[in-house]
């Protein structure tokens, strides 16, 4: 993450990983089976 906010900008870094979280949570709630929580910490 570091690395990315040099590269990029602090706010820039802030939209991706809020991007990031949106795309995963979408998946989440559009899949019609359970969460597993071994699968998801990454």
């Amino acid at each position: 993450m570091v690395a990315t906010h040099l590269r990029i900008g602090y706010h820039k870094t802030l939209i991706a990983i809020a991007n990031k979280h949106a795309r995963l949570i979408w998946v989440l709630l559009t899949r019609d089976e359970p969460l597993h929580v071994h699968a998801a910490v990454n």
